[in-house]
């Protein structure tokens, strides 16, 4: 298969033509990808951000299901309805980070998101997405609306992330803070937008978005004031001191 490899020995990416096709683990998956999306990750990556880093690149991807490893997550497909199952030919999207160690510790979150030894998809210790295929555990799959496009669905990993800031409880008081998102970027867009539908639900204040390119910004939708930034952006970082609750940067 092709695939878009790093090597943090040689400093060089490197589009391999005949890398060999994984092979899915038990109770894993392989998903050949439809689309993959590039990451501020995976540049940083290139510029040396994963010390030793060697494998292929890519954390962002839908994909379909063509085969399972030799034992399929009994208890992952047990809790979905007849239509959700894995079955070959799903279309799927995928969390980044699994607990190959199987560490367990009464919580499910804890043990995905930061088991000892666990490997996240394209930056530590599992190959990625820029590839034709990827393996992942059937436990972090989930299958896709067929109302999205595959160019949709590509966006679902940052799009989680951006809803982090939920999960967090930002912003505390939604009705009555006042929030600034910085940058107009993948993320900083769909923060945006994140915010956006969050805070006009509670009825509170308009969200602030500021960017450098008011073309990007205006694709976010809703009740937003957009605000270019000019030069180092100080003069305007002056004018707007104090103003706002909750600043995402």
């Amino acid at each position: 298969m092709q695939a878009l490899t790093f090597s943090a020995s040689t400093g060089k990416a490197v589009l391999e033509l005949t890398r060999t096709i994984p092979i899915p683990g038990p109770g894993e998956a392989l998903i050949r990808v439809l689309r993959a999306g590039i990451c501020s990750t995976d540049i940083e990556i290139c510029r040396g951000y994963v010390p030793g880093y060697c494998g292929v690149l890519g954390h962002e991807f839908v994909g379909i299901v063509v085969a399972h490893g030799q034992q399929l997550d009994a208890e992952h497909d047990a809790q979905k309805s007849a239509p959700e199952r894995l079955v070959v030919g799903t279309r799927v999207v995928g969390e980044i980070n699994c607990n190959d160690t199987h560490f367990t510790c009464g919580d499910a979150v804890y043990q995905r998101n930061h088991a000892p030894g666990r490997s996240v998809l394209g930056i530590v210790n599992r190959d990625g997405a820029i590839a034709e295929y990827l393996t992942l555990p059937a436990s972090n799959l989930h299958p896709v609306p067929p109302a999205l496009t595959d160019a949709e669905a590509v966006f679902t990993e940052p799009l989680a992330a951006a809803c982090r800031i939920l999960e967090q409880g930002l912003p505390r008081r939604p009705a009555q803070d006042r929030v600034v998102v910085i940058g107009d970027g993948k993320l900083g867009l769909l923060v945006s937008q994140v915010l956006i539908r969050h805070v006009a639900a509670a009825g509170g204040p308009r969200v602030t978005l500021i960017g450098r390119h008011m073309e990007k910004m205006a694709m976010v939708q809703g009740d937003v004031e957009r605000i270019v930034s000019e030069d180092d952006g100080s003069v305007l970082a002056a004018g707007l001191a104090g103003m706002f609750d909750l600043v995402v940067d």
